[in-house]
């Protein structure tokens, strides 16, 4: 999720607090997530509502670790609160 955000960085001082702020976070190991999100997607239909395979990779993480999800996205929230 972190290279989504490095991704969009304007300059290499973006960059480095990127970095630095993904250090400092608490890491999951989740070696199989693409492929469990990709059968999760299928399952609650989640394209149809406008959710990609790397929000159900967020979704997927943090329902399986018990971890908060802080976003604006509405549509990602909602179906991380119903599920």
């Amino acid at each position: 999720m972190f290279g989504d955000l490095l991704q969009g960085t304007k300059n290499e001082a973006e960059e480095k607090l990127i970095l630095e702020f993904w250090t400092s976070l608490p890491k999951v190991n989740e070696s199989a997530i693409v492929i469990e999100a990709g059968k999760l997607s299928y399952k609650r239909k989640l394209p149809t509502k406008g959710i990609g395979l790397i929000d159900s990779c967020l979704l997927l993480a943090c329902k399986s670790n018990k971890m908060s999800l802080w976003t604006l996205d509405k549509k990602l929230l909602e179906e991380y609160r119903n599920s």
